[in-house]
């Protein structure tokens, strides 16, 4: 991934994990595959999650913000919008580096043949309203879920790539002092002018 030595550390994608679930910062904004949703909500394909409830709900979506995309054939990252279709800032290089986590994640599957789906990639307003316009009889714990992650991500309680079932924190406590360092002695004065 040398592309990538000129990318600022904020734009760099990253994946969190929070029980069982995935949430992936890219171009600092946390987002959710398309796919994960899918298996969320129980679709029969996770790919069904595109033709079913992203393309006709496509415009109500852009009131949430823009998808990305990306296409693992191109390689390219794109940006979707009421205004149509951009590349973000540094797009080759969040590309390459997001591919990676998506091989590492398993979400593409380099050795198999054909063609690989394209993968959008919701913000968290767009999850939630796929998850209401789903009427699935999970939806309710699949919105509440979606919730804990997101506040878990805002609280800073998740690592990026931690283990799918732990997460760490991000904030690690203070260590205390070693014990040879002298306690700083405050010496204080009375109104008489005594110690």
């Amino acid at each position: 991934m040398g592309g990538d030595a000129n990318l600022p550390e904020a734009a760099k994608p990253r994946v969190f994990h929070h029980e069982g679930k995935r949430l992936f910062v890219i171009d600092g904004e946390p987002r959710v595959a398309d796919e994960d949703l899918a298996k969320d909500l129980q679709l029969v394909r996770n790919r069904n999650i595109r033709s079913s409830l992203i393309n006709p709900n496509r415009d109500k979506l852009f009131m949430f913000g823009p998808i990305l995309q990306i296409d693992p054939q191109t390689r390219e990252l794109t940006r979707h919008d009421l205004e149509g279709v951009s590349q973000p800032l540094y797009e080759k290089a969040v590309a390459e580096r997001l591919l990676e986590l998506l091989r590492t994640e398993g979400l593409i599957d380099p050795s198999k043949r054909g063609e690989k789906p394209k993968i959008n990639f919701l913000n968290a307003e767009q999850a939630k309203f796929l998850i209401v316009s789903s009427a699935t009889p999970k939806g309710r714990q699949i919105l509440v879920d979606l919730i804990k992650l997101e506040k878990a991500y805002r609280d800073g309680t998740l690592e990026p790539n931690a283990a799918p079932s732990i997460a760490k924190p991000a904030v690690r406590p203070a260590l205390a002092p070693p014990e040879d360092d002298p306690v700083p002695i405050i010496e204080t004065v009375d109104h008489n002018g005594l110690r």
